[in-house]
C-alpha cells in the first residue's frame, strides 16, 4: 500500500543510490508500467526502478491521465532511468475498456519507436558517431535523454536490449504483447478495483485477470496477496515491501515542530479515510488517554476524520515531503499503524512499519495478516484496550539504546536494497521465458 502521507518529491528521498554494477544480469530494458505516477517518487514502484537501474536501463511509464493528451514525452530522471509521460485519446479514459485499450496501445507504439531510436543513438555514440544529446523527446519519438554515457557505465551498448515488460497497474495489460517483451512481470502492489467505486470493479477484476494471465512472473508485496490473485502459470513470489535505513536512521535531527507537542507522541504516516485507516478504534485509544497526543500526518477525508471529532489530544496534520518524514519519525515515542483488519484491503504489507522500526521507533499495529507472519519486534492489538496496553508497554523502553539498535536491526535486511538483489535473481531466471 501507498504512504499517502507523503506529497510527491521531484527526485529520490535523500537516500544513497545504489551501486551500478559492471555488467548486466539479464535483459536490458525494464519497461515499468506503474498506477503510480513517477511525482508520487516515494512509494514500491519507484524504490524497485531505482534499483532496477543499476544494471539495465528502466523506462517508467505513468499512468494516461484523465485529461486528453496526444503527446508522448520522455525525461531523464537518473542515470539509465527514464520518465515517460503517455498519451490519452478521452477524459477518465481509463475507466472505458476500449478506450484504455486503444490508449494503451497508441502508448505502447509510441514507447516502441522510442526504444529503437534510442537504441540506434546508442550504438552510434559507441562508434563514437554522436555525442550525447540534453534534450527531452517529443512528439517524433527523439530519443534525447543522454542515454550514452548511463550506458557506458552498465556496459551495455554493444548489443540491442531485450525488453521486460512490467505491471503494477491492472489497466496496462493490453501493452504486453505490444513491445517485442522477452518477459512480462507482474507486481501485486495493491488490489486496484478495491480503490475504485462498486460500478467499475467488474471493469478493473477483468484487468487484473487479463495482467495476471499475460505474466511469466507476479510478485506479490505481501504474503496475504497470493490468495487473493487469480490463478498464475506460476506461483506467486512474495517479494515484501522494504525500507531505506539510510533514510531512516535512529541518530538525525527531530523536527521541531514536534516539541510544541505533549509527550508522549503516537505518530502515524498515511491516509485518514475509511477504506484502511480505523478512526474509531484511534479514537477509542485517545479517550482513554487524554493525556497522550496522537498525531496523524497525511491527507485526511471527512468521513475519514469524522470519529475523531471533539478529540484535543488528536492533531491532523497535512501530507510532507518524503526528505521531511525521517525527522518525524524520529520524534515519535510510538510509531502506530492502526489498519483496519478484515475487509477488502487488510492484505496490505505497510512499508511504514520497517520505515518505523530503522528509526529505532517502537511499533504498535492491528494484526495484519502480513504483520502477524513477521519476526521484527512489532506489538499487535486488535482491540482498543489491547492497543493501549501494548503503548504503555512499549514506552517503557521507547528511547532504551539497546531496544532501538535492536529495532533498527530488524529492519535493517529490510532494506530496498536487499528487495533488489532478490529482484535481480527473480529476473534472470524468468528471462527469455517467451
Amino acid at each position: 500500500m501507498t504512504d499517502a502521507a507523503l506529497v510527491p518529491a521531484p527526485t529520490r528521498s535523500g537516500a544513497a543510490a545504489p551501486a551500478v554494477r559492471s555488467r548486466p544480469a539479464g535483459p536490458d530494458w525494464v519497461l515499468m508500467f506503474s498506477g503510480s505516477p513517477w511525482r508520487a517518487a516515494a512509494h514500491r514502484q519507484h524504490a524497485l526502478a531505482r534499483q532496477l537501474a543499476t544494471d539495465r536501463r528502466v523506462v517508467f511509464v505513468d499512468p494516461p491521465g484523465n485529461s486528453p493528451r496526444w503527446r508522448w514525452s520522455v525525461r531523464q530522471v537518473d542515470q539509465a532511468l527514464w520518465h515517460a509521460v503517455p498519451p490519452a485519446i478521452l477524459p477518465f479514459g481509463r475507466h472505458l475498456p476500449t478506450v484504455n485499450r486503444l490508449s494503451r496501445r497508441l502508448g505502447a507504439r509510441r514507447l516502441s519507436r522510442w526504444l529503437d531510436a534510442a537504441t540506434d543513438r546508442l550504438e552510434r555514440d559507441r562508434i563514437g558517431e554522436a555525442d550525447g544529446p540534453g534534450g527531452r523527446a517529443d512528439e517524433a519519438d527523439r530519443p534525447g535523454e543522454r542515454i550514452d554515457e548511463a550506458d557506458r557505465r552498465i556496459g551495455q551498448a554493444d548489443r540491442p536490449g531485450e525488453r521486460i515488460v512490467w505491471l503494477d497497474e491492472d489497466l496496462a495489460w493490453p501493452v504486453c504483447r505490444r513491445l517485442g517483451a522477452a518477459a512480462v512481470v507482474y507486481d501485486a502492489t495493491d488490489l486496484d478495483w478495491t480503490f475504485t467505486r462498486w460500478w467499475n470493479r467488474g471493469h478493473l477484476r477483468r484487468a487484473l485477470r487479463h495482467a495476471v494471465a499475460e505474466a511469466d512472473l507476479v510478485l506479490a508485496s505481501s504474503s496475504a496477496l497470493p490468495a487473493r490473485l487469480p490463478g498464475a502459470r506460476r506461483p506467486p513470489v512474495v517479494l515484501p515491501n522494504g525500507c531505506d535505513p539510510e533514510c531512516f536512521t535512529a541518530d538525525g535531527p527531530v523536527a521541531a515542530a514536534l516539541a510544541e507537542l505533549p509527550r508522549p507522541i503516537l505518530g502515524y504516516l498515511g491516509a485518514v479515510d475509511t477504506r484502511a485507516f480505523d478512526g474509531e478504534l484511534v479514537a477509542a485509544v485517545a479517550a482513554a488517554r487524554p493525556e497522550w497526543t496522537v498525531l496523524l500526518i497525511g491527507p485526511s477525508t471527512p468521513a475519514g476524520r469524522a470519529p475523531l471529532r471533539g478529540l484535543s489530544n488528536v492533531r491532523l496534520w497535512p501530507a510532507v515531503p518524503f526528505a521531511e518524514a525521517p525527522a518525524l519519525v524520529r520524534g515519535f515515542d510510538v510509531g502506530i499503524i492502526p489498519y483496519r483488519v478484515g475487509g477488502l484491503i487488510d492484505y496490505v504489507h505497510p512499508k511504514k512499519c520497517y520505515e518505523y522500526l530503522a528509526a529505532g521507533r517502537p511499533v504498535v499495529a492491528t494484526p495484519l495478516p502480513a504483520l502477524r507472519e513477521l519476526s521484527a519486534p512489532v506489538r499487535l492489538a486488535a482491540t482498543p484496550a489491547r492497543f493501549v496496553a501494548s503503548v504503555e508497554a512499549e514506552l517503557r523502553t521507547a528511547w532504551c539504546p539497546g531496544v532501538v539498535a535492536e529495532r533498527r536491526a530488524a529492519a535493517v535486511p529490510q532494506s530496498w536494497d536487499a528487495r533488489g538483489a532478490r529482484l535481480r535473481d527473480l529476473l534472470a531466471d524468468v528471462a527469455g521465458a517467451r
